[in-house]
């Protein structure tokens, strides 16, 4: 059976490639929790005394461009389950120790019949175009320009999260908001919309608690400091560009 061995669930055991990839999987079994990923691989956590000969442990974002986008999915898919494992263990309704429910993906009270699902925490984040610029922000302690992002609160849509978050950050209203793609964000548990959007009305300016600076650019003018290759934020810059 291929494993995937996580100390914990944003760092995991490989072994490096010749050619520079990497190889998370091993013919082993163990570890204190263990779940069974869509492709049947399994995925466990082992203690960080555990030791895998000729491997070593790494960060889950070093793998992105050294396996494949399947193999990248599924690294997120056992982070994400792990993660929940780990952070549900007694019910939240009274206080008994919960078990892996046998029939679904959940964790079940014994004592009040409670099911907890793993848990994902919507979040959007939105690409604001004006004419030919586009609106890039730069987070306290960032390093790199980014968009304009944020968690979905209660009783909101993901528009209308779209557009708190970008008067929030950035101080200016936007119109023609249009979804354009999505992708899981196990880090931990999060599931990023990615939108577009157009300038309405308003200064740019940071909120000066979570954002830096905010700054309006061109395809000519872009700076260096993007998002990484593997995020939602480059592939919505990638297809405005």
């Amino acid at each position: 059976m291929k494993t995937l061995l996580f100390t914990n669930p944003s760092t995991l055991w490989s072994r490096p490639l010749a050619d520079g990839g990497e190889n998370p999987y091993f013919e082993v079994a163990g570890g204190t929790v263990r779940e069974t990923l869509q492709d049947g691989t399994s995925a466990c956590l082992v203690d960080q005394e555990y030791v895998v000969p000729e491997a070593r442990p790494l960060p889950l974002r070093t793998f992105h461009g050294k396996v494949s986008p399947t193999i990248w999915r599924l690294l997120g898919e056992a982070s994400e389950l792990l993660y929940w494992r780990r952070e549900t263990r007694v019910c939240a309704r009274c206080g008994a120790a919960l078990f892996r429910d046998e029939t679904e993906r959940a964790m079940r009270c014994p004592s009040c019949g409670g099911l907890f699902y793993p848990r994902l925490n919507p979040a959007v984040i939105t690409l604001v175009t004006r004419g030919e610029d586009v609106l890039l922000e730069w987070k306290v302690h960032g390093s790199c320009w980014g968009l304009m992002a944020g968690f979905v609160e209660a009783g909101e849509s993901l528009e209308e999260a779209a557009i708190r978050e970008i008067r929030e950050e950035a101080g200016i209203e936007v119109r023609n908001i249009v979804y354009r793609c999505s992708q899981p964000w196990p880090y931990p548990n999060s599931l990023m919309a990615g939108f577009r959007a157009e300038y309405a009305s308003g200064e740019a300016r940071p909120d000066g608690v979570e954002i830096e600076k905010v700054q309006w650019f061109n395809r000519t003018n872009l700076p260096e400091e993007l998002p990484r290759p593997w995020s939602i934020a480059y592939r919505l810059l990638n297809e405005w560009r």
